[in-house]
């Protein structure tokens, strides 16, 4: 039946590496939450200040009247300074968008340095890098406010923010990368293909639990900080504003310190120069031998980087080349939104405050993120076998319970069972489970669609029923809130554990190529139709979510052909 073995060692260092998994997921939350903190409140400050300055250069107010906030019927037209207004926001959504690009270009080199130090030299250095980077950025904008210097100093900010580090992006990668760390799968021979099956799919679940966590940390951030500083911002300025934000940046400053390293191994790939003989032939030769041995290094590495990206392109397509192509869609969707939203809220017929403004994101996204982790637990909750290893669940002896368990706990099992039928049936729950996400991927691109619809024509109606129509598409919106999760647990499920760090990489790049087209593009959308059509940006991305709709359908369709082989083949 089974091997006799000691368990005694096995579960004191089980439970040791639990405890310490625990202390880096501990640190890793409190050092996400407080740098995205800082983040979206620089963020907030920074396009407020922007559309503060340039409304003064215009002799506009920063604020409309008070008396019409959600009680009069007021319609867009009310507005006799409407075209001025229009052209400022113009400007303002092009500035944005300069110093987005500014950063996403000026990043993409320092991104793949930062995952290279990381492979290299560990996860904390690269992290730390990229909080260097933000802190230059951070202090830029201190300056601009406190001197009150132009506000094209945003764009050096952004420059310096992605030379060092590569952004928040950068930020967002490396911290995936350590959750993949934490549940990567350990290859053992002496466990059967059965048990092998078992602690994938287990994996495959706890890994989607802590992305989507670690999403919805990320949104709690973002609501913290939008309700406050708009709130702060209204109430005691801007100077008091960013002095605060730099204050709360020192959090994550002193936590780096405290975070443990998930990858332990970590190669160092030391090209070694032999010394040169003692002969009468120049320096120059030994130098021009060191150059051309860095340049051949190089050369490998990249030759390695290239190989590395096209099989992970190459394996499970065209599963792989449409998930990366609904991760850009969704990207171009969401992220951008951000540099135009506020100014289209600030508008007739809506005319919010800065504060309204912050509440409205902090609002909105407080409900994500509690629906993002009700949706993640869900997902999770249906990837879960709905019944253990038959052998092993109708055996009623204690061996079965034990190893059961054990397999569960992942702790080193030498068993002496093999059974292709129980290794079939737990291949087709993982395969179900990966339907099962992009299910919900389906219906998040759908709701998505509708809530872009009805803040595209929220504009064309009086208020208070614009703000309520706004709020509508709030709540449809929410269904999306695990999405991004979603897809980078499928990615990280159906490509093997050694390449997940170069995997997470090239998730990055995806990331930064969707932003490359929709910071500068959406932005330029929004201020060619501000004075025409003011949701047609909106409308625009309604189109982009029916396209990832229709992809998503497709990629549906490959996973249930897979699912079809696995049953035929059992």
């Amino acid at each position: 039946m089974f091997a006799n073995t000691n368990n005694g060692p096995c579960r004191r260092s089980t439970m040791a590496t639990r405890q310490r998994k625990l202390f880096v997921l501990g640190v890793l939350t409190a050092l996400a939450l407080l740098a995205n903190f800082c983040a979206s409140g620089f963020y907030f400050v920074a396009n407020q200040y922007a559309y503060y300055r340039l409304l003064k250069d215009a002799g506009l107010p920063y604020e409309v009247n008070r008396a019409v906030h959600f009680h009069e019927n007021l319609s867009l037209n009310d507005d006799p300074l409407s075209d001025k207004r229009a052209d400022v926001q113009a400007e303002t959504a092009r500035l944005l968008s300069m110093v987005g690009l500014t950063s996403l270009i000026s990043g993409l080199f320092s991104s793949v340095v930062v995952g290279r130090l990381s492979d290299q030299y560990g996860r904390r250095l690269a992290i730390g890098v990229v909080l260097l980077g933000q802190g230059l950025h951070n202090v830029v904008i201190l300056l601009m406010i406190l001197l009150e210097l132009s506000v094209t100093f945003l764009i050096f900010g952004s420059f310096l923010s992605g030379m060092v580090g590569g952004g928040m992006i950068s930020f967002i990668v490396q911290v995936n990368v350590c959750f993949t760390d934490l549940t990567r799968i350990v290859e053992n021979s002496d466990h059967s293909p059965e048990v092998a099956g078992f602690r994938q799919g287990r994996e495959e679940r706890r890994r989607l639990l802590l992305l989507g966590s670690f999403d919805t940390v990320i949104v709690l951030a973002a609501a913290a900080a939008n309700s406050s500083l708009g709130s702060l911002l209204e109430r005691f300025g801007f100077s008091t504003s960013v002095i605060t934000m730099v204050a709360i940046f020192l959090g994550p400053v002193t936590i780096i310190w405290l975070l443990p390293e998930t990858n332990p191994v970590l190669v160092n790939r030391i090209t070694l120069v032999p010394p040169p003989e003692a002969n009468d032939t120049p320096c120059v030769q030994t130098d021009r031998r060191q150059v051309c041995q860095r340049f051949c290094a190089m050369w490998i590495t990249m030759r390695s980087t290239a190989k590395c990206t096209l099989s992970i392109l190459a394996t499970h397509n065209p599963e792989s080349l449409l998930g990366f192509s609904l991760l850009i869609l969704y990207v171009l969707i969401v992220f951008p939104e951000g540099q135009f939203l506020f100014l289209y809220l600030m508008s007739k017929p809506f005319c919010w405050t800065p504060e309204h403004v912050g509440l409205y994101n902090g609002f909105s996204s407080l409900l994500s993120a509690g629906v993002t982790m009700l949706l993640t637990a869900i997902t999770v909750w249906s990837m879960k076998p709905r019944a253990n290893p038959s052998h092993l669940t109708q055996d009623p002896s204690p061996e079965s319970d034990n190893l059961l368990s054990r397999a569960e706990d992942n702790e080193p099992v030498i068993e002496a069972i093999e059974s292709r039928a129980t290794y079939d049936v737990l291949t087709h729950h993982v395969i179900v489970g990966r339907l099962r996400m992009m299910i919900y991927v389906f219906v998040a691109f759908l709701t998505l669609m509708l809530s872009k619809l009805l803040l595209g024509f929220a504009f064309m109606l009086p208020n208070p029923a614009c703000t309520q129509l706004v709020f509508v598409s709030v709540f449809l919106g929410l269904v999306r809130a695990s999405l991004v999760p979603t897809l980078k647990s499928f990615f990280s499920a159906i490509h093997p554990a050694n390449i997940q760090g170069h995997l997470f990489s090239l998730i990055g790049v995806c990331e930064y190529a969707a932003l490359l087209v929709g910071l500068p593009g959406l932005p330029a959308v929004y201020s060619l139709t501000v004075s025409i059509f003011p949701g047609a940006v909106f409308l625009f991305t309604a189109g982009l979510a029916a396209i990832g709709c229709i992809l998503t359908g497709v990629l549906i369709y490959c996973i249930v052909i897979e699912l079809r082989r696995c049953v035929v083949s059992s």
